[in-house]
């Protein structure tokens, strides 16, 4: 099957879609398929898909094509005159779009649509109610102006959890909601043995548990809850650091004069963005994992941290329930004094804690590694065609 995926930015220190479709990307390649990644040759990261093979097994099957950033006018009207694009999508199956409202998809979605491909379109969570809030008249103003239509015409939609589902559903859309999850390379995980390389370049937490919260530091994250439960948790728990990784999202600083209000700045690490062996590193030394989200669609880092052995402290708006109920992790409301109480729990349990560790890895290996999510990705993708 000849594959397509497109999506503006390949930024793998923002984790999340860049590195979901990639790793879907290469999965599929794996597998034999012809797979092409279609991204913004302007957008930040452009190059780093193909700079970081080795995270990606089946990487090297696919291809990697940089549409150059043309002015918005003619991005959104040679829809069937871009050559880079038109020659990219020739042949192919189906195309798959990751996220919405870029001129780029708007450009494949309308090429597709020229050339007669069916298209998936993929929302990344910017369909939920809570998005949709947020600059709530540009995308009323997008949606009308073209990107209903492209989702009406989508082959289906595919989403990443339940809730997602009956957030499209409830817009009246048209197209089926298919649920296909993220995925993990076990290996790669695995090939990481201990947290001693983290550990060589943050000396400080050699001998004290640590917290570990990964992501994008930006509100939808819940770094303010971050704040206040963990401040909780240190009066509490005099052992236990917290580490805070990924890059700033607009939240840091508020993040930083939070902690510093708390009096607990002596007791919070901000590392940085963490790629590779040194993220896995960094998870395997931790004690748990901490995503307090306000929305989450199906979190990377959470899955890699868990097939790394680490329990999960989740938010409802995580969409995981299956973390709470395969006993590999706490899932709470949006609320500081859950999930303080959520921390405080397996920090004063070892054996509880343990027991979550390795429930969560097992969740992860049988549901969520990328080769398995590839197969059901495809034979989805075969229904359509099928059908059509």
């Amino acid at each position: 099957m000849k594959i397509v995926h497109v999506i503006e930015s390949l930024d793998l220190a923002m984790g999340g879609p860049p590195a979901a479709v990639v790793g879907l990307a290469a999965a599929q390649g794996g597998l034999g398929h012809d797979v092409t990644i279609i991204a913004n040759a302007a957008a930040r990261g452009a190059r780093l898909v193909t700079e970081s093979p080795e995270q990606f097994p089946g990487l090297e099957y696919v291809r990697h094509v940089k549409i150059s950033n043309r002015s918005l006018a003619d991005r959104v009207t040679a829809a069937g005159s871009h050559e880079p694009l038109c020659a990219a999508i020739d042949g192919a199956d189906i195309m798959h779009l990751h996220g919405l409202w870029q001129p780029l998809l708007m450009v494949a979605a309308r090429a597709a649509r020229t050339v007669g491909i069916p298209y998936v379109c993929t929302p990344l969570g910017m369909l939920h109610p809570w998005a949709l809030s947020q600059k709530r008249w540009k995308k009323r103003l997008a949606l009308m102006l073209g990107w209903r239509s492209i989702l009406q015409h989508a082959a289906f939609l595919h989403v990443l959890n339940e809730r997602e589902a009956s957030h499209v559903a409830a817009l009246g859309l048209g197209p089926a909601a298919k649920i296909i999850p993220n995925g993990v390379f076990a290996p790669q995980i695995d090939a990481v043995v201990d947290a001693s390389a983290f550990l060589a370049l943050h000396p400080v937490l050699s001998d004290r548990r640590y917290v570990l919260f990964l992501g994008r530091l930006h509100k939808v994250k819940g770094l303010d809850y971050v704040a206040r439960a963990f401040a909780t948790v240190c009066d509490r728990v005099a052992d236990v650091d917290l580490v805070v990784a990924g890059p700033d999202g607009g939240a840091l600083d508020e993040f930083r004069g939070a902690i510093e209000r708390f009096g607990i700045g002596d007791r919070v690490h901000i590392v940085g963005v963490l790629y590779g062996d040194a993220k896995f590193a960094a998870m395997k030394g931790a004690y748990c994992f901490f995503q307090p989200s306000r929305q989450e669609g199906f979190s990377m880092a959470t899955i890699e941290a868990m097939a790394s052995a680490l329990p999960a402290v989740l938010s409802e708006e995580c969409n995981f329930p299956e973390v709470a109920e395969s006993g590999a992790g706490i899932v709470t409301p949006l609320d500081c004094h859950a999930f303080a109480a959520a921390l405080i729990a397996l920090l004063e349990d070892r054996p509880k804690r343990d027991a979550m560790a390795d429930a969560a890895r097992r969740l992860v290996l049988q549901h969520y590694t990328w080769p398995s999510v590839a197969e059901l990705s495809v034979s989805i993708y075969r229904s359509v065609l099928d059908a059509a």
